[in-house]
């Protein structure tokens, strides 16, 4: 008979609006004072934490009652501490379910005692139907990284693997987007129900990014009409009221190149520079050059906004 392991005194880190899973590898960025003094009496001990997700993301200063009762012991894999802010990055790997037995202080840093809870297979359940139900929540989780365009680093793990506890951890930690959602799957200790219900929400988030896929290509279907006319627009006020001023001319053709800049599919950006050829009998290698230079400068400019916002912390 298996054995339920205790762990007692671990440090231990409330985590907002995130779920980690047994298997499963996550960074997150800590910045409240309690789970950074957990995180460094973690890293002072044995690497090993508890991560418990609080009930309300909202809730600065958790206490006891607000965390969820089930997490995960996980160790601590790497800390990258910010040199210019008070946080650090934190990469973790989730080992074992737990079960929060009893919380030993909240302050400076919460110290809980916890009891590891096994992940449990029915007796007398089909096999049959379970290799059929985990066959087709890896169909789901196929789907869902079609239709969102995901690359993800366990992708290939999931449909190799034959165990249906990490093929639902696994795809559980990718595919759901209410935290909520995680949490509940967290609590579910029988494998065949935890796929059940995993199955039934993958496809609804499934038919949400359908819907969301559809919105969004009415969406560009609009703005690239809109952009026809204003290319179209400015075309025609470059070969009219700029006449043979060539300072106007010119300024009007950059407007207009700057608009095709914007465009994100390649060949409809080349369609429209040909257009522009034809309408202004300026060189084709000329505008095709000179469109790369604005798209090569906007990436320049963009690139400071993208490195504060990785840097900046999204606190546990």
């Amino acid at each position: 008979m298996a054995v339920n392991l205790i762990y007692k005194a671990m440090p231990t880190v409330s985590l907002r609006g995130l779920v980690i899973f047994p298997g499963s590898r996550f960074h997150f960025d800590v910045g409240r004072k309690k789970s950074l003094a957990a995180i460094k009496a973690a890293m002072n001990d044995n690497q090993k934490v508890l991560l418990v997700t609080q009930k309300d993301v909202n809730v600065e200063d958790p206490e006891a009652t607000d965390l969820y009762k089930i997490g995960v012991l996980a160790s601590i894999k790497q800390v990258i501490k910010s040199p210019e802010a008070d946080f650090m990055r934190v990469v973790v790997e989730g080992e074992s379910r737990v079960q929060v037995s009893e919380v030993l202080q909240s302050s400076p840093y919460f110290i809980c005692d916890a009891k590891e809870k096994k992940s449990v297979m029915p007796k007398g359940a089909d096999s049959t139907y379970v290799d059929a139900l985990v066959r087709k929540v890896k169909d789901a989780f196929d789907e869902f990284l079609q239709l969102s365009l995901g690359e993800i680093d366990d992708a290939t793990k999931v449909f190799y693997s034959e165990s249906p506890e990490a093929v639902a951890d696994t795809i559980a930690s990718h595919t759901l987007i209410r935290y909520q959602d995680r949490q509940m799957l967290l609590e579910e200790f029988n494998v065949l129900s935890r796929l059940e219900k995993l199955y039934d929400l993958v496809l609804k988030e499934n038919n949400i990014q359908r819907i969301e896929n559809k919105i969004e290509s009415q969406v560009n279907s609009q703005m690239e009409k809109n952009q026809k006319d204003f290319i179209a627009f400015k075309s025609e006020l470059a070969l009219t009221e700029a006449g043979n001023d060539p300072i106007k001319r010119s300024n009007l053709i950059n407007e207009i190149l700057r608009s095709i800049s914007v465009i994100p599919d390649e060949i409809k950006r080349s369609v429209y520079i040909q257009d522009c050829q034809t309408r202004f009998g300026i060189k084709l290698e000329t505008l095709t050059q000179s469109v790369k230079n604005i798209i090569a400068e906007k990436k320049q400019n963009a690139k400071p906004q993208k490195a504060l916002e990785e840097t900046a912390p999204k606190k546990d």
